[in-house]
């Protein structure tokens, strides 16, 4: 969902962590999502808190999406634990980047992966690099096919 408002929107990375559930007026004629002036490139300057308007289809997406996000508390967080907050900026955007020009490239529509998608990804990682995981916190792995073990 990340990508899609930042591509739907065009908000900065900061801008986008800063989303509330009040950030989000989806009902109307005009949807839109409002950044705080501290947080906003342009509101900075003026002062004032910067509203982005949002197409229709993407206001259908977050109403159901943000459905129970619990109040003044951000939208859209990131886990900082082993990168700083600029690495993360960088890997996002880069992320971003080659998303936004591979999908019309190839002609694909943006598909949300799932929350289990890590989990999807590790389970298809060929065995040695499984015996390697578990061998280098000193553990000794020794692997045999199914019909020997059993």
């Amino acid at each position: 969902m990340l990508y899609k408002l930042a591509a739907a929107s065009g908000l900065r990375s900061n801008e986008l962590r800063s989303l509330r559930p009040d950030s989000f007026m989806l009902a109307g004629e005009t949807p839109a999502v409002t950044v705080q002036a501290g947080y906003s490139k342009r509101g900075k300057r003026s002062g004032r808190d910067d509203v982005q308007p949002i197409p229709q289809a993407m206001a259908a997406e977050l109403l159901e999406w943000h459905k129970g996000k619990p109040k003044g508390r951000a939208v859209l967080r990131q886990k900082t634990s082993r990168r700083g907050k600029k690495q993360i900026t960088v890997a996002g955007g880069h992320t971003m980047l080659v998303m936004m020009y591979q999908m019309p490239h190839d002609g694909v529509d943006y598909q949300e992966l799932g929350p289990d998608y890590p989990n999807k990804i590790e389970s298809q990682r060929p065995p040695h690099y499984l015996v390697k995981r578990l061998e280098s916190p000193g553990h000794q792995v020794i692997l045999r096919p199914l019909e020997q073990a059993a």
